[in-house]
């Protein structure tokens, strides 16, 4: 038996923690933290006003009593429709997401049942969603028969060794480096870095 439920901002971050934690696919764009901090999002200074109109919808999906996913939505409407966009779709976030740990098809599917009847005559505009994650699937299963668009995001190429990167540097480049690193020296300012490696 499943069923969604609307909750305030401050009722959920028990569970958005938990699903966060253990959802490995999840960014700091989707932490608890940052959606309250960055709220509905920021006015961009060549579009003032639009967040106008714009209102949150917080739902929590619950199977056999058991929270599964949380839809932080934000809805805005315009000419008689409404349009549904992830928290975060107004923020410099890169990447959204419904939030959950595991959830089905079944899971997904209930719950956009739920928002299309609810808001009657809605359109989403669901962006930023890796294709790493299940939801992205989910979405193409949903909307199958619907016309969905799909961008290749740009990506900058890193040597695989310091040495590499270091030496594809031009001689400008390397001098800056080596000079602010001295000032940080001289001004006795610890200093590290960490070099990530992803896929």
């Amino acid at each position: 038996m499943r069923d969604a439920v609307v909750k305030k901002w401050d009722e959920l971050p028990a569970i958005w923690n938990d699903f966060y934690d253990r959802n490995p696919a999840a960014t700091t764009f989707q932490t608890y933290e940052f959606h309250t901090f960055t709220g509905k999002g920021k006015p961009y200074q060549k579009d003032l006003f639009r967040l106008v109109g714009v209102r949150e919808w917080n739902l929590v999906l619950y199977r056999d009593g058991e929270a599964v996913a949380i839809a932080p939505l934000l809805l805005k409407k315009k000419r008689d429709r409404t349009t549904v966009y992830l928290r975060g779709h107004f923020t410099v976030a890169d990447q959204i997401d419904f939030i959950y740990a595991d959830w089905s098809y079944d899971d997904f599917k209930f719950l956009m049942d739920y928002i299309r009847e609810k808001l009657d005559n809605a359109s989403f505009f669901l962006d930023r969603i890796s294709e790493r994650t299940v939801t992205c699937q989910y979405l193409k299963q949903y909307f199958a028969d619907k016309h969905i668009e799909e961008y290749d995001c740009f990506s900058i190429p890193v040597p695989d060794d310091y040495d590499e990167w270091w030496g594809g540097l031009v001689k400008s480049t390397r001098k800056n480096i080596v000079k602010h690193n001295n000032r940080l020296e001289r001004s006795n300012l610890d200093c590290s870095f960490r070099f990530i490696y992803g896929e």
